[in-house]
C-alpha cells in the first residue's frame, strides 16, 4: 500500500475486547514523528476506551467529516453498521490509507444485536425478532473478496501475536504525484479540461450553465476552487480601477462539506498574492488588492430567498438540493457552475438525471456537461472503492432489456388483445427477504431499479429492503429479467392505548406512516384499527415505463391484499404531475397533503389510498370528505398552503374547478363530533393548530369573541400579521395563544 499508493479495507473480526486490544497496540505503535489522521466512527455502549492519535466522531455526526481527508478510518460495527455512514467515510480516506472495519467474529456478526436495527424495527416487532439479512450479505461479499485484508481472532490465539499487517508500516503521508505540464496546477487531464471549459463558459454572454459529474474522489470540488481563482486572477490582470467588484457565491447542502474547497481556494489565492483575508465562510481581497473580489458561502435556502449579487454561482453537490430551491437561483443568475456526484452514499446521483438536468435546459440557453473519470484522491486501480461499492450496491447497473423492449408496444388501458397478451407474460410475485440475502444477483437487479427510479435511494434503503420486518418485496419478471419492483409495508393494527397517544401527539413510534398520519394529523381515533398495505417504493425499468407494467404490478398487489384481508392499499410520495396521474389512473384517492415541502425533495408529500373492503368503506368516505373540506379551509387561511398549493394542483387532486375564488367548495359552519375531538386534542394535548384548522374555522363561526381566532378567520389576517398584532414572537407562543382562545370559546358553549 505504501509503495503503490493503494487504499485498502482491513476486516478485523473477533470478540469486542480482543479487537480493542489489537487496535490499541497498533495505534500506540505508530511513530509519533509521523502522525496519522485517524478517525474512529462509532462508540460502543459502556466503553470509554481511547486511542493514541485517534479522533472520535459520533454516529450521527459522520456528515461533518465530509470534505475532510483521513489516513485511517476505524469503523466500529459493534456500535452499529450504518451503510450510508460507511460509504461516506470510506470516501474521505486519502491514497495509501486504510479503512478498518471492526466487527464481531464471522460466525457471530450475523446474529449480533446491531444497534442500527433500531432504525428498521417497527411496532409491534421486538428487536430480537428482526433477521440480519443485510449483515449476512456483507459477510458473504467480504469473505469472497480477495482484496480485503482479513484478521480474525480465531486465527490469532494470543492477543499480542504479530499481525500480518502493521499500521505503522502504512506510509500515507506521501504527496500525490502531480502530473507535470498541466495548466492551472491541475492534477489530471480531466481536471484541466474541466477548468478550461468553465473559464470559456464564463466569458460567454448568454445565459449559461456547466455541470461537472463524476464519482467521488475525482476532483469536482477542487476543480471549482481552481476555476474560481482563475476567474478572479483573470480579472486582476485586466481590471481598471472603475470596474465593478467580482463576487462568486458558493452553495452546497452542508457547509461542512465545502471546507476543503474553501481551503484549496484560499491556498491558491495566498500563493498568488498577499492581499487576501478569510473570515468564516468568506474569502476576500483586502485593501492592498488593486481590485475588490470575494468568494462567499451562502446556504441554499438563503441563496434562493435573498438572491445576493454575484457574477458567478458555484453549486457543489447540486443534485442533493431540492429543485424547487434551485429554480429561483437558475432563474436569477446568468452563469451557474454545478458539480454533482454520479454514484454515492447520498442517493442523489440519479436525481441529477431525472430532475436537475431537465430544469437546467428550461432556464439556460447553453448547458455544457463535463464528466471526470480519473481519480485524484486515490489510485486509478484503487482497491477500496470497488469493494465499498460492491458491499453497498453502489455499482449496480440496470439489466439489458433490449429483447423485451422490442417485443412490447406502448400500453394504454387495454384497447387491444395484443397489448393485454404482452402484459400477461409478466411473472409477478412476492419474494422472501431471506432469499434476497442468499441471491445477491437478484437483490442487485431490484436495487438497480430503485436507484434509477427514485431520487433519494441510498445504501440505507438496501438495509431497509433486506431487514425491515414489515416489508415485502414484489417483483415483475419478463423472460427471467426483473423489469419492475415494489416495496410494500404492512401497517396498522395499532393497539388502542398507543393509538390514543399518537392522536394526542405524545407518541410517534417507528413505521405505520399512513395510519399514524390519520391518527395524529387527522385526529381519526379508529384509524389504527384497520389493516394497511403501503407501497413504499415502486420502480419500473426506465426503458419500459408507460407500457402498463407499473399498473399491472399495483393491481396484482391489490388482488393479493384483498385476498389477505387488507382494508386499504395506500402510498405516499412527493407530489408531481406524473406521479399523481399514475396513482389516479390506478383509482387511488388523496387522503392528506403535507403543509410544507419536504426538505429532501422540495415537494409536498401526498398520501393516497384505495378502499378494499366493505367494512372500511364508511371510514374511507369520512376521511376523504373531511380532507376536501380541510384543504379548502387551509387554502384560505394558511400562508404556506397558499404559497405551495396552486389552484391547478387543487383541480388536479379533486377534479374541482376553483380558478375563481367563489368556486371553492362551500365549507359548512356546523361543528361536528370530529371537530370537537380535534379541539379537545388541541387544548388538552399536543395537536398542532394547523392540523385542526377546519375545527378552528367552524368554532369561530359558531361562537363570538374579539380574539385571535376572529382576526384570523373573520378578518382574514395572515399568520405574520396575527403574530405581530398579538405580540407572538415564537411558534410556542403562537400555539399557546390559539389554545387559550379555543378553550375560552369552548367554555362559552
Amino acid at each position: 500500500m505504501r509503495l503503490s499508493q493503494q487504499r485498502g479495507l482491513l476486516w478485523l473480526a473477533g470478540e469486542a475486547d480482543w479487537t480493542l486490544n489489537w487496535l490499541s497496540r497498533e495505534f500506540n505503535a505508530i511513530d509519533s514523528d509521523k502522525p496519522l489522521d485517524i478517525v474512529r466512527f462509532g462508540s460502543r455502549e459502556n466503553n470509554q476506551s481511547t486511542f493514541h492519535q485517534v479522533h472520535d466522531i459520533r454516529t450521527k455526526q459522520y456528515k461533518k467529516q465530509l470534505g475532510q481527508e483521513s489516513d485511517i478510518i476505524m469503523f466500529d460495527a459493534f456500535a452499529g453498521f450504518n451503510p450510508d455512514a460507511f460509504g461516506a467515510l470510506a470516501g474521505t480516506v486519502r491514497r495509501g490509507g486504510l479503512v478498518i472495519l471492526v466487527t464481531p467474529s464471522i460466525e457471530h456478526w450475523p446474529m449480533f444485536a446491531d444497534p442500527e436495527l433500531n432504525r428498521v424495527c417497527v411496532e409491534p416487532f421486538k428487536f430480537d425478532q428482526i433477521e440480519h439479512h443485510f449483515i449476512q450479505r456483507l459477510v458473504t461479499l467480504l469473505t469472497a473478496a480477495p482484496s480485503v485484508i482479513k484478521i480474525f481472532q480465531s486465527e490469532h490465539s494470543i492477543v499480542d501475536q504479530l499481525a500480518p499487517v502493521r499500521l505503522q508500516s502504512i506510509d500515507v503521508k506521501t504527496d500525490i504525484n502531480v502530473k507535470q505540464g498541466l495548466d492551472f496546477g491541475c492534477i489530471t487531464t480531466d481536471q484541466t479540461n474541466a477548468v478550461t471549459s468553465i473559464l470559456a463558459l464564463a466569458n460567454q454572454n448568454q445565459k449559461r450553465a456547466l455541470v461537472l459529474t463524476a464519482d467521488r474522489g475525482r476532483g469536482k470540488s477542487t476543480s471549482l476552487a481552481i476555476a474560481a481563482w482563475q476567474l478572479i486572477e483573470a480579472k486582476l490582470s485586466t481590471c481598471s480601477t472603475n470596474e465593478a467588484d467580482l463576487t462568486i457565491v458558493l452553495t452546497c447542502p452542508l457547509v461542512d462539506s465545502v471546507s476543503g474547497l474553501m481551503s484549496h481556494f484560499y491556498h491558491l489565492a495566498c500563493a498568488s498574492q498577499s492581499a487576501v483575508e478569510r473570515s468564516g465562510n468568506s474569502i476576500y481581497s483586502n485593501r492592498q488588492s488593486p481590485y475588490e473580489w470575494q468568494v462567499k458561502f451562502v446556504a441554499p435556502d438563503q441563496l434562493a430567498l435573498l438572491l445576493p449579487d454575484a457574477n458567478y454561482v458555484l453549486i457543489d453537490e447540486a443534485a442533493a438540493i431540492p429543485i424547487q430551491m434551485l429554480s429561483p437561483v437558475f432563474n436569477h443568475y446568468s452563469c451557474c457552475i454545478l458539480a454533482s456526484t454520479q454514484h454515492g452514499y447520498e442517493g442523489t446521483g440519479r436525481g441529477f438525471e431525472y430532475k436537475l438536468k431537465p430544469a437546467l435546459h428550461t432556464y439556460f440557453e447553453t448547458v455544457e456537461y463535463i464528466e471526470l473519470s480519473q481519480p485524484i484522491r486515490w489510485s486509478a486501480h484503487d482497491n477500496l472503492e470497488p469493494i465499498v461499492n460492491r458491499l453497498l450496491a453502489l455499482d449496480v447497473e440496470l439489466a439489458d432489456i433490449t429483447a423485451i423492449h422490442t417485443r412490447l408496444t406502448p400500453h394504454v388501458p387495454a384497447t387491444s388483445e395484443s397489448e393485454a397478451n404482452a402484459l400477461t407474460q409478466l411473472n409477478i410475485y412476492p419474494v422472501e427477504q431471506a432469499e434476497l440475502a442468499n441471491n445477491i444477483t437478484l437483490t442487485d437487479q431490484i436495487f438497480a431499479l430503485l436507484v434509477h427510479a427514485h431520487y433519494r435511494t441510498s445504501p440505507n434503503d438496501l438495509r431497509l429492503l433486506l431487514d425491515s420486518p414489515n416489508m415485502t418485496v414484489w417483483l415483475a419478471e419478463d423472460q427471467g429479467v426483473v423489469v419492475a419492483a415494489a416495496l410494500v409495508a404492512k401497517e396498522g393494527e395499532i393497539e388502542g392505548p398507543l393509538a390514543e397517544q399518537i392522536c394526542q401527539g405524545r407518541r410517534r413510534p417507528r413505521g405505520h406512516l399512513f395510519p399514524q398520519s390519520l391518527l395524529n394529523h387527522g385526529g381519526f381515533k379508529h384509524a389504527g384499527n384497520y389493516h394497511y398495505s403501503r407501497i413504499v417504493r415502486i420502480a419500473v425499468h426506465p426503458k419500459l415505463q408507460s407500457f402498463g407494467i407499473g399498473s399491472k404490478l399495483v393491481s396484482t398487489i391489490e388482488a393479493y391484499s384483498i385476498a389477505t384481508g387488507v382494508d386499504f392499499l395506500c402510498t405516499s410520495f412527493g407530489l408531481t404531475e406524473s406521479l399523481l396521474r399514475f396513482w389516479k389512473n390506478n383509482r387511488f384517492v388523496a387522503a392528506r397533503l403535507g403543509l410544507k415541502p419536504e426538505a429532501s425533495t422540495g415537494e409536498l408529500s401526498l398520501m393516497m389510498w384505495k378502499c378494499l373492503t366493505s367494512a372500511s368503506r364508511a371510514f374511507y368516505n369520512t376521511v376523504n370528505q373531511r380532507f376536501v373540506a380541510s384543504l379548502t379551509t387551509e387554502l384560505k387561511f394558511i400562508d404556506e398552503r397558499k404559497k405551495w398549493l396552486t389552484e391547478s394542483w387543487f383541480t388536479a387532486l379533486f377534479e374541482l374547478d376553483i380558478t375563481q375564488s367563489n368556486k371553492c367548495p362551500e365549507i359548512p359552519h356546523t361543528l361536528t363530533n370530529q371537530d370537537m375531538v380535534d379541539l379537545t386534542y388541541l387544548t388538552q394535548h399536543f395537536r398542532l393548530p394547523d392540523n385542526c384548522l377546519l375545527a378552528l374555522y367552524r368554532l369561530t363561526k359558531q361562537s363570538k369573541a374579539n380574539d385571535l381566532l376572529s382576526a384570523w378567520f373573520n378578518d382574514g389576517l395572515s399568520r405574520a400579521e396575527l403574530q405581530s398584532q398579538f405580540g407572538l414572537s415564537s411558534d410556542k407562543q403562537w400555539q399557546s395563544a390559539v389554545r387559550q382562545a379555543v378553550q375560552y370559546r369552548m367554555n362559552l358553549m
